[in-house]
């Protein structure tokens, strides 16, 4: 879906609802680490796991992925740089 030019295509911003649901539920953030931790430290292998990944990907962040790009037959994938030139008014358009 294209906008027009110099339009928002959400001119009311994010729902305030959003924003409502995230701060309660950071109200629980402590809980819910002390949480994974109990979880981590159990005794079901599994569960400990995903625990402790949970732990990382909220302390450290999820790992970086790379993604290699290739172009027609495993080649290098082109590039082409546009210059567009727009006759100049009087800064007033």
């Amino acid at each position: 879906m294209a906008f027009a030019k110099g339009k928002s295509g959400n001119p009311a911003g994010r729902p305030k609802a959003d924003l409502e649901v995230r701060d309660a539920a950071r109200l629980y953030g402590s809980a819910a680490i002390t949480k994974l931790v109990e979880l981590m430290e159990g005794d079901d292998k599994r569960l400990a796991l995903a625990a402790a990944q949970a732990l990382l990907d909220r302390g450290f962040g999820k790992p970086a992925q790379s993604v290699e790009l290739t172009g027609a037959d495993g080649g290098a994938v082109e590039t082409v740089t546009r210059i567009e030139l727009v006759a100049g008014g009087n800064g007033q358009d």
